[in-house]
């Protein structure tokens, strides 16, 4: 259902158009001059959250739209030695093109830590200081996002939101995002008092799927279910696993050699008859392994008003069904790279796996305008040291049924050892 309800309300892409300019009309002037063969090069500075990135994409896209030979670097003050060189001839090779060039920093050229090359290409053009915008500013650019979404916000709402959020407009987006899936799935208009009881979740609870919910591997079920169809060849692929299942009971897999090993069979089959397969492998590999005692676990949090997701490794083709048959809405698994519709057998962003889970939850809690610190109380379950990184930190780390080094790890540390047998 959660993803059904993502890809029925989209949030719109950044564009020229829907930027709320507040102060900076001139730079909406500048990046739209650039690509009208204006000056071309364009430097945009300014502090965070005051719409740099929403414009570099903005003026990419615009780019694409019209065939224009142009680029766009957000951010300038984080590239490598390397990475500035690289800037630097792709600067020269846009100016004797005839291309144009948006790049953006905290502050001006001249104050920028990088070559002096550099400094001197990024300032030979327009050089223009954005302003965050002001209170009734983001009022209206709050409206105006929301009425893009076919929501209609009032003015007490708008209100709320900024009183008792940080107020940057990236936040604030997100934010709105995030309230619009949550009316969604409450199948409720948003309002103030909904708004209210999406922020009064104030406790975070986060589940391992294999081996924790499951009493078993769905990845490995999934491909012994392939075996079974005779999709995969048995000898080649457990030679395979053995290998890294090994890796991995030893905390050194090398998670990209591992996915490409995994999502291969993926990419070989049309997402129609995957679906298909798919769905008798619940029936038949999942069901009989989901444990009681781990729906009840979730069930409990759940009646409790916590925020909850599913953090796992294992891709988000095999697990989305599985989360969805347990009730938890949010699914935080390896992601994976899909072209004309069809799944390329190679993973998108960040795995999921050891500190990747951190990364993801950090990106997931970004988007709803959150970090971990927003919560009273938050707690993850697992049964594998791998997961050591985010199980350090929550505050309440529970170890379930772990294996002999977590099991060690959460003795020293005074954790919570739990069976969902």
């Amino acid at each position: 259902m959660q993803q059904l309800l993502l890809e029925l309300a989209p949030p719109p892409l950044p564009t020229l158009e829907n930027f709320s300019p507040g102060r900076n009309n001139a730079a909406l002037k500048a990046l739209r001059e650039a690509l009208a063969d204006g000056e071309r090069f364009v430097f945009l500075w300014g502090p965070g959250g005051c719409g740099k990135t929403h414009l570099l994409r903005a003026f990419s896209e615009a780019a694409a739209t019209a065939k224009r030979e142009a680029a766009a670097v957000d951010d300038v003050a984080r590239l490598g030695e390397a990475q500035q060189v690289a800037l630097f001839d792709l600067c020269n090779r846009l100016r004797a093109s005839g291309g144009a060039l948006a790049a953006s920093a905290v502050a001006p050229p001249a104050q920028l830590s990088l070559r002096p090359d550099l400094r001197s290409r990024l300032a030979s053009g327009i050089v223009l200081q954005l302003h965050p915008l002001s209170d009734a500013d983001k009022a209206a650019a709050l409206a105006a996002h929301a009425s893009e979404r076919g929501m209609s916000l009032d003015r007490e709402l708008i209100a709320y939101l900024l009183s008792h959020f940080d107020r940057d407009m990236g936040t604030q987006i997100a934010l709105l995002d995030a309230l619009d899936r949550y009316s969604l799935q409450r199948k409720r208009p948003v309002t103030l008092p909904l708004a209210a009881l999406m922020a009064a979740a104030t406790e975070l609870a986060l589940f391992d799927l294999d081996n924790t919910l499951l009493s078993g591997d769905s990845d490995y079920e999934w491909a012994q279910f392939l075996i079974g169809r005779g999709v995969l060849d048995r000898s080649e692929y457990e030679t395979k696993n053995d290998h890294f299942f090994s890796q991995y009971k030893q905390g050194r897999l090398d998670i990209h050699e591992f996915l490409a090993f995994q999502l291969a069979p993926l990419a070989r089959h049309p997402r129609e008859e995957l679906e298909r397969w798919h769905a008798e492998f619940m029936r038949t590999r999942v069901q009989p392994i989901i444990r009681s005692k781990g729906r009840e676990l979730v069930r409990r949090h759940l009646a409790d008003n916590h925020l909850c997701a599913i953090v796992t490794s294992t891709n988000a083709f095999i697990t989305a069904p599985i989360a969805r048959e347990l009730g938890v809405q949010h699914l935080l698994a390896t992601e994976l790279e899909v072209r004309d519709g069809k799944f390329t057998g190679k993973p998108s962003g960040t795995p999921s796996f050891r500190l990747g889970k951190v990364t993801r939850l950090a990106e997931w809690l970004g988007e709803r305008g959150q970090t971990l610190a927003s919560f009273d109380a938050s707690w993850f379950y697992s049964d594998s040291h791998n997961d050591l990184p985010l199980l350090e930190r929550v505050t309440h780390p529970v170890a379930v049924d772990p294996d002999e080094v977590l099991r060690s790890e959460a003795l020293a540390r005074g954790w919570q050892i739990i069976s969902l047998e």
